[in-house]
C-alpha cells in the first residue's frame, strides 16, 4: 500500500460495522416495501414519504462512511 502512496488507516470500530449493517437491513425493508406497492399488493403507501425515507437512510450511509472512513474531511 505504501508503495503505491496509499496510507493505512485503523480499522473501524465495531460499532460502525453494526450501525451499517442495521442501516442496510433497513434499506433491504424499504426495497421490499417498494416491490409491493410496484406489484399493486399495498396502495397506501405515500409515495413523498417513502422517498424522502429512502434518501434520508443513503445520507445518513453516506456521513456514517464519511465520518468513520475519512474523519480528517471532517
Amino acid at each position: 500500500m505504501l508503495l503505491h502512496e496509499h496510507v493505512p488507516k485503523e480499522t473501524p470500530p465495531a460499532e460502525y460495522f453494526d450501525m451499517m449493517r442495521e442501516l442496510k437491513r433497513i434499506g433491504e425493508n424499504l426495497n421490499q416495501i417498494a416491490l409491493a406497492v410496484n406489484k399493486g399488493r399495498n396502495k397506501v403507501i405515500d409515495g413523498r414519504k417513502y422517498d424522502r425515507a429512502v434518501k434520508l437512510v443513503e445520507n445518513t450511509i453516506l456521513k456514517i462512511d464519511n465520518a468513520v472512513l475519512n474523519p480528517e474531511d471532517i
